[in-house]
C-alpha cells in the first residue's frame, strides 16, 4: 500500500453544489480540487430513486453490495459489519481511526475485533461507548444533541446541555475544543439567534478537530469522518439557493433572501476543514477522498400550497409513550435506539417479542395520506408505517398538514400531545429531495487507488475498491466491480 487513507464522507452533498460553491468561492479548496485533482460523480444504482435514504446508500456505498443483499433499511437494522470496507480493514489488523460514519454502532458488536486507535461511532448510537473512553462525555452530549434537535434546532436548550456537559468533564481536546474548533462555534451561535438550524452544523467542526488530533497523534493507514450539516440545509432550503429549478414560487422572496446562503455557509465551513485535512495529507502522504454516496435535488413535491399548509409540524418527543397507546404493555421491553425524525426505533429483548408487537403494530399501519381519513382503519389523523430487522422495529409517523389536530386510535379520540408529540412552528419544508447522482473527489493520489475509476461510476464499485488496496479479497459478487483494481 502506497500511501494511507483519509476518507470525508460528507453526507448527500450533490455535484451541483461543489460546482456551485466552487464558483462563488474561486479561492477556496473545493475550487482547487476541481482544477487540479480528480472529480468522480457517483450513481446510486440498487435503490429507486423515490425511496433512497442515507441508512441504505451508506450501506451499499460502504460495503459494495446492493440493497438486496445488505438488507440494511434503518440506522440500527441488523448488520454484518464485516462487510463494511473500514471494518473489514481494521479486522485484518490495518491501523484505523472512525469518527462519526453511519452504522458504526453498536460498538461493542465489532470494536474488539479490529485494530482501532480511536472509534466514536455514529450519532445514532443508544450508548455513549468511545475508544478510547475519554471521549464518552462528548459522545453522550452528541447523542443528547441530536435527538432533541430533530426536525427543529433550539438555541437555548442546546447551548444549556454543552455547558452542564462540560462543566462534569472540562478537558477541552476531548470534546474538540481548539482554537479553530472553536472560532467555528463562536461563528456558529453568533448567527443561531435569528438562524437556530445553523446549529447543525456545530457539531462538525468538534467531530473534525477531534478526528485530525487523532490521526495527527496515531497515523493510522486509514481515518474516516463523517458529516451532515451540509446535507441539513439542502433539505431545508434548496429552493433558496436554486429556485430556478422548480416550477412555480413557493416561498415570498423575503425567505430566499433570509436563506439563500445557508447552503453556501455550511460549504464554507466544510471546505476550511477540507483544507487543513488536505494539508494533513500532503504533509504526511494520504490519499484523501471526499464521498457523498449520493446528492440532493429539488423536491418537486413541495408547493406553495403545501408551504402555506405547513406552518407547524410535530416531533415524537416520547416515542414509548405513542408505542404503548397503541400496543400497551408488549411496549415494556422496548429499549429505543438512535433515528433521524421521523423514524423511530425500538429494540426487544427478542425476536420473538419483536415479531408479537410488529404484527400488533401492522394492524394501525396506513400507509398513504388517503388513509387518514378512512373510518376502516384502526388509526386516523396520521400516518404510521412499520419495518422490522431481526429484534428491532422501526416505526415511520407523519402528522400531515391537512390532518385535524385530533387522533383516532381504535375509535377513542387522543391530542398528539397526549401520543407523546410536541408541536414545532416551522418555516422550512424539505425542498430538497435525495437524488442519485453522488460526488467523490479523489486528492492527492499518486497511487493506483483511482486509476480504473471514470469520470462517472457505479457507487456500488467504491467499497470493493478501497477493499482491494487493503489487500482484502471481495465476496464473489463483488468480483466484476473490484475486478479492475486486483488486477492493477
Amino acid at each position: 500500500m502506497a500511501q494511507k487513507l483519509l476518507i470525508v464522507e460528507a453526507n448527500e452533498i450533490a455535484p451541483r453544489v461543489f460546482r456551485k460553491f466552487a464558483e462563488v468561492f474561486p479561492q477556496s479548496y473545493i475550487r482547487r480540487f476541481f482544477d487540479h485533482e480528480r472529480f468522480i460523480e457517483t450513481m446510486a444504482s440498487d435503490i429507486a430513486e423515490a425511496d433512497l435514504y442515507p441508512a441504505q446508500s451508506w450501506a451499499s456505498f460502504n460495503t459494495g453490495l446492493p440493497y438486496s443483499e445488505h438488507k440494511v433499511n434503518w440506522y440500527n437494522d441488523k448488520k454484518d459489519f464485516g462487510d463494511f470496507y473500514w471494518h473489514a480493514a481494521a479486522g485484518t489488523g490495518h491501523s484505523t481511526i472512525i469518527v462519526n460514519t453511519l452504522h458504526s454502532s453498536p460498538m461493542r458488536a465489532f470494536a474488539s475485533e479490529g485494530n482501532y486507535k480511536v472509534l466514536i461511532p455514529d450519532c445514532f448510537s443508544a450508548e455513549p461507548d468511545t475508544l478510547p473512553r475519554d471521549f464518552e462525555s462528548f459522545q453522550r452530549l452528541n447523542l443528547a444533541v441530536t435527538q432533541s434537535n430533530g426536525r427543529k434546532a433550539f438555541l437555548k436548550q442546546t447551548l444549556l446541555q454543552g455547558v452542564q456537559s462540560f462543566a462534569q468533564d472540562p478537558r477541552p481536546r476531548k470534546w474538540g475544543l481548539g482554537m479553530k474548533s472553536v472560532a467555528d462555534l463562536t461563528r456558529i451561535t453568533a448567527t443561531a439567534r435569528s438562524r437556530p438550524e445553523r446549529l447543525r452544523s456545530a457539531q462538525f467542526p468538534l467531530l473534525a478537530s477531534i478526528f485530525l488530533d487523532a490521526m495527527r497523534a496515531h497515523l493510522p493507514e486509514l481515518g474516516v469522518i463523517f458529516t451532515n450539516h451540509v446535507a441539513a440545509m439542502q433539505h431545508r432550503y434548496w429552493y433558496a439557493t436554486f429556485p430556478s429549478e422548480y416550477k412555480e414560487p413557493i416561498y415570498p422572496q423575503s425567505w430566499v433572501e433570509r436563506y439563500k446562503d445557508e447552503i453556501l455557509s455550511a460549504m464554507e465551513l466544510l471546505d476550511r476543514w477540507l483544507g487543513r485535512f488536505f494539508e494533513f495529507a500532503v504533509s504526511n502522504g494520504y490519499i484523501m477522498l471526499v464521498t457523498t454516496s449520493m446528492g440532493q435535488s429539488a423536491n418537486p413535491n413541495v408547493s406553495a400550497e403545501y408551504v402555506h399548509k405547513s406552518q407547524f409540524d410535530y416531533r415524537l418527543q416520547d416515542p414509548k409513550r405513542l408505542l404503548t397507546s397503541l400496543i400497551g404493555e408488549l411496549g415494556d421491553g422496548a429499549e429505543i435506539q438512535g433515528a433521524m425524525v421521523p423514524q423511530y426505533s425500538f429494540r426487544f429483548p427478542s425476536k420473538a417479542l419483536a415479531d408479537a408487537v410488529a404484527e400488533k403494530l401492522k394492524g394501525f399501519e396506513t400507509t398513504a395520506e388517503s388513509d387518514i381519513s378512512n373510518p376502516n382503519t384502526n388509526i386516523r389523523g396520521l400516518i404510521l408505517m412499520v419495518d422490522q430487522s431481526d429484534a428491532t422495529i422501526t416505526i415511520s409517523v407523519s402528522i400531515l398538514p391537512n390532518a385535524t389536530d385530533k387522533i383516532w386510535i381504535g375509535g377513542h379520540v387522543v391530542n398528539p400531545e397526549a401520543l407523546g408529540f410536541v408541536k414545532l412552528d416551522v418555516d422550512d419544508h424539505h425542498s430538497g429531495r435525495h437524488h442519485a447522482a453522488g460526488s467523490l473527489f479523489v486528492v492527492n493520489d499518486r497511487s493506483e487507488l483511482s486509476a480504473c475509476w471514470k469520470e462517472r461510476i457505479d457507487y456500488l464499485e467504491y467499497a470493493p475498491a478501497i477493499k482491494s488496496y487493503f489487500g482484502i479479497k471481495n465476496k464473489a459478487s463483488l468480483a466484476k466491480a473490484s475486478h479492475c483494481q486486483e488486477s492493477a
